[in-house]
């Protein structure tokens, strides 16, 4: 069984890692993920996640986050409660600078340390607020609000007659 995500790792820490092609997994709590709690509208629930290390052929340290979450959430359509289901794989390059950036490939994530740190649950969170529908809503037959009764928009016309 992999071993647990550790509060913050270092650039020596990711060598070491990537050099035996190790796994870390670990759960974060919702409540402790502010930024992402207050953008979601849940305060309950645990995001699962498996970070995976590597070294890539070029020489940069290849990291792979895999993120599981179960929440539970407000439709913005009848705003009753929603079960929202996010899954996703992401592939990161592990840089020392800004400058380095531009030796990964494209669509290779970048991680950049900040004062030689990593903090993996600051990483989970920006994830998973990029992960989160804007407007999460039931799909339109699961909703008990008929989506085609609805207006076009919040400026639409409700029956008012308008001045000529």
């Amino acid at each position: 069984m992999p071993a647990s995500l550790r509060a913050w790792y270092t650039p020596a820490d990711f060598e070491a890692l990537a050099s035996r092609q190790a796994e870390r997994i670990g759960e974060f709590s919702v409540a402790k993920m502010a930024r992402f709690a207050e953008h979601a509208g849940a305060q309950e629930g645990k995001v699962r996640a498996k970070f995976a290390f590597s070294r890539h052929d070029a020489g940069w340290i290849t990291l792979v986050v895999s993120l599981h979450a179960e929440l539970s959430v407000i439709c913005q359509r009848c705003l009753g409660p929603l079960e929202l289901e996010i899954t996703e794989d992401i592939e990161f390059g592990i840089v020392d600078t800004d400058v380095s950036t531009g030796l990964l490939p494209e669509g290779i994530e970048t991680v950049v340390l900040d004062d030689d740190r990593f903090d993996p649950q600051r990483l989970v969170e920006d994830e998973m607020i990029m992960a989160v529908p804007l407007v999460p809503k039931h799909a339109p037959e699961q909703c008990v609000v008929d989506a085609d009764s609805l207006p076009d928009g919040v400026f639409a016309n409700s029956g008012a007659s308008k001045a000529s």
